[in-house]
């Protein structure tokens, strides 16, 4: 099963016109795992959207938002 984890942007008028992309990745693969990466202002936003399986989600805090991208991104890898 493939795994498909898509970075969604921050702002949420850019995350709104994002989503037909991932109705695009649900249909090109049906049986993947799709996982949105975004702030928690973006999964409250898509969290009725369809086709999403996970959500990763950055901490609010500048400080700690760079540590935890990089850890996520490093275990993504």
């Amino acid at each position: 099963m493939k795994k498909i984890c898509v970075r969604m942007p921050n702002w949420l008028g850019d995350a709104v016109m994002g989503t037909p992309v991932l109705e695009d990745i649900r249909r090109a693969f049906p049986d993947c795992t799709l996982t949105v990466l975004c702030h928690s202002a973006i999964k409250v936003l898509l969290e009725a959207t369809p086709h999403i399986d996970d959500f990763i989600v950055f901490p609010a805090d500048k400080k700690r938002e760079r540590a935890e991208k990089k850890r996520i991104y490093n275990e993504l890898q």
